[in-house]
């Protein structure tokens, strides 16, 4: 878990050439993403992916969207803010960079961006799940803390 309302130290000025992050607010924008997202569910079909959209945009899901330097998606992140006894979190699921174009710094763009954001919204915390051990490591390097089976951060 992130805690968002804890003196942080600046997001710095990430500048990846050639690429852009940009959040995501409609089913349309969203699916343009649709092969990045099959990374995390391999076997879902695109239909099967606007219908997840169709259901979680209405809760107030968003996503972060990194672009190359053709508009085409290379990797993304869902959040949702979910409400808590002890302020709002930010739920952050689906966050996968293309293999071509990992260890360059991609996720690691998203999640200021994103967290940036939430941070705006006076949103306080950020957790997410994770089922593969061997990304412990890359999310407590982003400032995450491990909790039994997912991770927080203070924003």
């Amino acid at each position: 878990m992130i805690d968002l309302s804890a003196p942080h130290e600046p997001i710095p000025n990430l500048v990846f050439p050639n690429t852009t992050v940009v959040m995501r607010d409609t089913i349309e924008a969203m699916s343009e993403a649709y092969e990045i997202a099959r990374f995390t569910r391999s076997t879902m079909s695109y239909s099967e992916y606007v219908a997840i959209l169709q259901e979680l945009v209405p809760a107030g899901y968003l996503q972060f969207h990194a672009l190359d330097r053709f508009s085409a998606p290379i990797g993304m992140m869902g959040t949702r803010v979910l409400p808590h006894v002890s302020g709002s979190w930010l739920y952050i699921q689906d966050f996968v960079v293309h293999p071509a174009s990992r260890g360059q710094g991609i996720g690691q763009a998203i999640m200021h961006h994103a967290l940036a954001h939430y941070r705006k919204l006076s949103v306080e915390k950020s957790f997410l799940c994770i089922d593969k051990p061997e990304l412990h490591a890359y999310y407590t390097k982003l400032g995450f803390l491990e909790g039994a089976s997912w991770y927080w951060k203070d924003l």
